[in-house]
């Protein structure tokens, strides 16, 4: 019997079964890494999700807790950047000290409000007191050095709403905790500008430029330098003599009466002479 060909189909058969495996192995592993990049992506897309969702919002004022502390998510619609923001009642004169503690409140960010209400308001409230409710005003800042004002701020019936700026006009959109609907504040703040319009900002003077200045006290040392004997360029008024005048007349004075002559006595006539006692006799 013949086994060589026996043989050569039987070393057929095992290389062909070798090709095989190799072959089918290939497009397995392939399969594999196909399914696991997709899972890494999808993992890693989840923790960056979360990393963010977590992130912690930035406050306005100092963090408190308690019956007396109103808590207010708000974002900033307005366009620009806020750099100040206070809080006062209506009873207070001036607003207190700015709460960002020098933290800018970026356009398009989310922030919490914590505002403790003052002793009196949370007073009043724990006494059942028959006073009218207190009142709150918010004044902010902008970057561009502009100053707008929200009055009446709802707090006790906001718990999220947003700061907007149309037509030059600052206001509040929130969601009501008491009725359910979505309030804009746009007309009431418009009704306060044109009843309490802003006082104009008068300008302050400026200083001269320094390079003037300079210019200045040049031609000043320039005129003091100038001999003596030339006479400045400015006028002088010349002194106005008055015109002499009449001495005033002497006042009248009336002459004395004059003093008659005495007269002297008549001589005695001689009898012979024709007259008689003074008289003539014939």
């Amino acid at each position: 019997m013949n086994i060589r060909p026996l043989i050569a189909s039987v070393a057929l058969t095992i290389i062909l079964s070798g090709c095989g495996s190799t072959v089918s192995s290939a497009p397995s592993s392939a399969s594999e890494a196909a399914t696991t990049a997709p899972a890494t992506e999808a993992v890693t897309e989840e923790v960056t999700t979360q990393a963010a969702t977590t992130a912690p919002i930035k406050v306005i004022g100092e963090e408190k807790t308690g019956e007396n502390i109103f808590k207010v998510e708000l974002t900033n619609n307005t366009g620009e950047d806020i750099t100040e923001f206070s809080v006062k009642t209506d009873d207070e004169e001036e607003y207190p000290d700015n709460m960002l503690a020098k933290e800018v409140f970026k356009k398009g960010e989310s922030r919490i409000l914590f505002y403790e209400k003052p002793k009196n308001a949370a007073a009043a409230q724990e006494d059942n007191s028959p006073v009218i409710s207190t009142g709150y005003t918010i004044k902010v800042k902008f970057s561009s050095g502009k100053e707008a004002v929200l009055h009446n701020f709802p707090f006790g019936d906001i718990v999220k709403g947003s700061i907007e700026n149309e037509d030059d006009t600052c206001f509040l959109v929130y969601d009501s905790k008491r009725s359910g609907d979505k309030v804009s504040t746009k007309e009431a703040e418009e009704m306060n500008e044109i009843i309490s319009p802003e006082p104009e900002v008068t300008p302050q003077a400026t200083e001269a430029p320094q390079e003037e200045v300079q210019n200045n006290n040049d031609n000043s040392s320039a005129y003091n330098n100038e001999p003596a004997n030339e006479t400045p360029n400015s006028y002088v008024e010349t002194p106005v003599t008055p015109a002499p005048t009449d001495p005033p007349a002497p006042a009248y004075v009336p002459e004395p009466d004059p003093t008659p002559a005495p007269v002297e006595p008549t001589a005695a006539q001689n009898p012979d002479d024709g007259c008689l006692q003074g008289g003539l006799f014939y």
